[in-house]
């Protein structure tokens, strides 16, 4: 069986380059909004897939350093910098937060889907 589509609310993740300091500020954030606050189920999964997302690409570091850092030197990234991927609805969960840090609002605003 092949699956030709996705489901129409679900978009393709796309990486979004961020340091370790941007990850940790929103790693925070998250934790802070879905600790503190009462949410709709869909925005607490979308944020919690972003939380899960940012250990992913951690691990994904450790496990292929050679790779990551050759993608991190061609896209001309700070060497920190680790792409993180995230479908629109993330992008939109997080950027919609209350807590949401400002300072990344550059970084999460290139190359969202549409």
């Amino acid at each position: 069986m092949t699956i030709t589509s996705l489901p129409p609310q679900v978009t393709p993740r796309q990486p979004f380059w961020l340091t370790h300091n941007q990850r940790t500020v929103l790693a925070e954030a998250i934790v802070t909004m879905t600790g503190s606050m009462l949410l709709p189920v869909g925005t607490r999964a979308h944020l919690e897939a972003v939380l899960t997302e940012l250990g992913v690409a951690e691990a994904r570091d450790v496990m292929w350093p050679v790779q990551t850092q050759q993608v991190r030197e061609m896209a001309r990234m700070p060497a920190d910098a680790l792409p993180v991927r995230m479908s629109r609805e993330e992008v939109e969960a997080v950027t919609s937060m209350p807590t949401f840090p400002g300072a990344l609002q550059g970084p999460l605003s290139v190359g969202v889907p549409a």
